[in-house]
């Protein structure tokens, strides 16, 4: 699993991690697998303003919700109690 924290005022650098991502992975001979890749994005559920989501990555889908091998992670917020 790979995370990528960005700002909601830079979401350009969410393209320029992948980029950097999938470039590491050529100088290493490995290949990133975008058909196989998800986006999650996590939101601050204390935000009093909602954020618009950004853009879509090109070639990688996006999910409010992914299951590893030991947890399963959600993208929306959780009421605290």
């Amino acid at each position: 699993m790979l995370t990528i924290r960005t700002s909601s005022s830079l979401p350009a650098t969410r393209l320029v991690e992948l980029h950097n991502v999938q470039k590491w992975a050529d100088q290493n001979n490995l290949n990133l697998n975008c058909s196989k890749s998800t986006e999650i994005i996590f939101r601050d559920s204390r935000r009093r303003h909602a954020v618009p989501e950004p853009a879509l990555l090109p070639g990688i889908a996006r999910s409010s919700c992914m299951k590893t091998q030991c947890m399963q992670l959600f993208g929306h917020p959780v009421e605290r109690v």
